[in-house]
C-alpha cells in the first residue's frame, strides 16, 4: 500500500467518525490552493520544479479526497438508492473533469498558466459556495 493509500484510508476514517463535512471543505480548499501554489513555478527552476510537483501531489490527494468523502456519503444510502447515486455522483465527477480540461485549454490558449490557474481555484470555490448553501 503506497503513502496516499494510506493517507485515504485515514479519511475513510475520518469521514466515518462524522467528519465528511469538514473534510469536503477542506479538499476543495487544498485543490484551490494547489493551483495557488502552481504559480510559483512559472519562473522555472528548482524551486518552480517543486512547486510544479507540490502542486501535482497536492490537487491530486483534494480530489481523492473529495472523492472518498463523497463515496462515503452515498454508501450510508438505504442500499436501494446507493447504485443510481452513485451512477449520477460518477457520471457528474467525470463529466466536471471533462469540462474542467477543455475550459482549461481554451483558458490556456487566451492567457496561459494564470488563466488556467484562475479556472483552478475558482471552480472548487464556486463548489464550496454551493455547498454551503444547500
Amino acid at each position: 500500500m503506497s503513502f496516499l493509500d494510506d493517507k485515504l484510508a485515514g479519511l475513510a476514517n475520518l469521514a466515518d467518525n462524522g467528519h465528511a463535512r469538514v473534510g469536503t471543505v477542506t479538499a476543495m480548499l487544498l485543490a484551490a490552493a494547489s493551483f495557488t501554489l502552481s504559480c510559483f513555478g512559472l519562473g522555472g527552476g528548482a524551486f518552480g520544479l517543486a512547486a510544479v510537483v507540490a502542486t501535482a501531489v497536492l490537487l491530486d490527494f483534494a480530489v481523492s479526497a473529495n472523492l472518498v468523502f463523497g463515496q462515503r456519503a452515498i454508501y450510508a444510502l438505504d442500499p436501494n438508492e446507493r447504485s443510481r447515486v452513485n451512477a449520477l455522483f460518477m457520471a457528474t465527477f467525470f463529466a466536471g473533469g471533462a469540462i474542467a480540461s477543455a475550459l482549461s485549454g481554451w483558458a490556456f490558449a487566451l492567457s496561459g498558466w494564470i488563466g488556467v490557474s484562475v479556472i483552478g481555484i475558482s471552480l472548487p470555490m464556486i463548489a464550496i459556495v454551493y455547498w454551503t448553501t444547500e
